[in-house]
């Protein structure tokens, strides 16, 4: 008897999907198809001179690409219930189809690639003829959308119901078409929240957000249990300090002479990779100190392995690199190296050890400043005198507020011999000299700012540090940073 055709190809994808392939090998195997696609457009087309001068379209490119591969994965995982890296595992073995376009560059059929754009009616008209006609696309183009929809179909009859595969096929259709329309949808944003950046830098930052959107989206599906687990573990007192964090970063923007929003989103991405590089370092580097002083943090908790913890360092660290390259601010490149720096010999170096060891955090934390100002003005001509005060106060007032986050780890930190308030004045001593610290913070932020109604409002902040220092057992860290918080954007209006 003969077996039905969805049969055997239901029993190739099935081989397919068993294929031992890991997240890591499928982006590197998707970013060699995606390279070699790349060459052969800028090698062939008749602007080659034009994209070639410019690195950052490569970049672009890139991005583009692999943001697709992903949102696709996910589009298809969602539509046919299956898990998302058998459906990587299946868009991998497909994904040299897109090869077949540059042949028409070959044959001097088309002379370059674009974006669709027009009116939605011209738009619907190329989409619904599979771009068969467009002056630039044709008909290698719509052999490679045709055959990528079939594809797409047969994958999901093989798992799903007719009138979900359908749906299906519509919402990847749909998300290709999204990605090949992205100037309709973000052009007049970018005209209207835009500085400094070029036409393809606008489209390389946002693509590399839409990349590290779906690979957050991954990770946090592929671990959705665990991941649940380390949200009700973590500290909220630590949320509030990334809070009083961004709340700085919005002080160093408003430092400019305007605030355009696409810009500030750029410099919290590029600040928030380098806090998630910081903390993932640290959380490597003081497994000891936590199995003791923290066990509930995903490291030491066992919520995150090893690998997972090199895999995310090392993602955030290439994200940090395309943004960095992809903005071309010197003041950025500078000042994230030097964070970079003074992290590894904070953590990996066991500077921690050192009494004076807050100093770098300190540093560190206060640049969120420079992150918000030069993401405004990516090229500045001159620095004003009121960011680099602005730094400085920051800087005073994290320097005397640090020393509270070391109180709860005196045990681990004994045992591990680092040097703090804590460690070397015992625990009573050392949380009443903390205390001490931690009232000067804000008074030192005041004083620094040189505005005397903040510096009478600081008074009160640092009585009530004061109360909760010496309260800890009773009421922890919480609202030490919730006031740390508060006081930051009670300066933003009084200053």
């Amino acid at each position: 008897m003969m077996k039905h055709p969805l049969f055997f190809i239901r029993h190739i994808l099935g081989a397919i999907e068993e294929i031992p392939l890991r997240w890591g090998f499928i982006i590197v195997i998707a970013e060699v198809i995606v390279a070699l696609r790349i060459f052969l457009e800028i090698t062939m087309s008749t602007v080659f001179h034009d994209v070639i001068s410019l690195p950052v379209t490569v970049i672009f490119f890139n991005t583009w690409f692999l943001s697709l591969f992903f949102f696709l994965v996910i589009c298809l995982s969602i539509a046919s219930r299956i898990p998302l890296i058998k459906v990587a595992k299946v868009l991998i073995c497909g994904l040299p189809i897109i090869l077949i376009p540059p042949i028409g560059l070959m044959l001097g059929v088309s002379d370059k690639f674009t974006f669709l754009v027009g009116t939605w009616k011209e738009i619907l008209y190329d989409a619904v003829t599979f771009t068969m006609f467009h002056e630039h696309f044709g008909f290698f183009f719509a052999i490679e959308i045709i055959i990528f929809l079939l594809g797409a179909f047969f994958f999901l009859i093989s798992h799903t119901s007719w009138s979900r595969s359908i749906l299906g096929v519509f919402a990847a259709y749909g998300t290709l078409i999204f990605f090949g329309t992205q100037p309709v949808f973000f052009e007049k944003i970018f005209a209207n929240n835009f500085f400094g950046f070029s036409h393809d830098q606008q489209f390389a930052l946002l693509n590399t957000i839409l990349l590290l959107a779906s690979f957050i989206f991954i990770f946090l599906y592929k671990q959705a249990g665990l991941m649940r687990s380390m949200f009700f573990r973590f500290r909220s007192g630590r949320i509030l300090f990334f809070l009083a964090l961004c709340v700085a970063m919005i002080m160093g923007a408003l430092e400019s002479d305007h605030f355009y929003l696409f810009n500030f989103i750029i410099g919290l991405l590029l600040f928030c990779l380098f806090v998630a590089h910081t903390l993932l370092v640290n959380d490597m580097a003081d497994i000891a100190i936590d199995r003791i002083s923290n066990p509930l943090r995903p490291y030491s908790s066992g919520i995150l392995k090893k690998n997972d913890m090199y895999f995310l360092n090392a993602a955030t660290l290439i994200g940090l690199g395309v943004l960095l390259f992809i903005i071309g601010s010197i003041p950025l490149y500078i000042i994230t190296m030097m964070n970079i720096a003074a992290s590894t010999l904070y953590s990996p170096f066991r500077f921690r050890k050192n009494p004076f060891s807050f100093l770098l955090p300190a540093l560190g934390w206060s640049t969120a400043v420079f992150y918000g100002f030069f993401a405004q003005n990516p090229f500045p001509t001159s620095i004003p005198f009121s960011v680099l005060v602005l730094y400085m106060s920051l800087f005073l007032l994290f320097c005397f507020f640090i020393p509270i986050k070391d109180v709860k780890d005196i045990v681990g930190d004994t045992k591990e011999g680092v040097k703090n308030y804590m460690t070397i004045f015992g625990y009573r001593e050392g949380r009443a000299v903390t205390a001490a610290s931690a009232s000067l913070s804000f008074p030192a932020f005041s004083f620094m700012i040189g505005n005397s109604l903040l510096f009478m409002l600081s008074i009160i902040f640092s009585a009530c540090t004061l109360f909760f220092v010496m309260r800890y057992e009773r009421f922890g860290e919480r609202p030490l940073f919730f006031l740390l918080l508060f006081f930051l954007l009670t300066a933003i209006f009084v200053v």
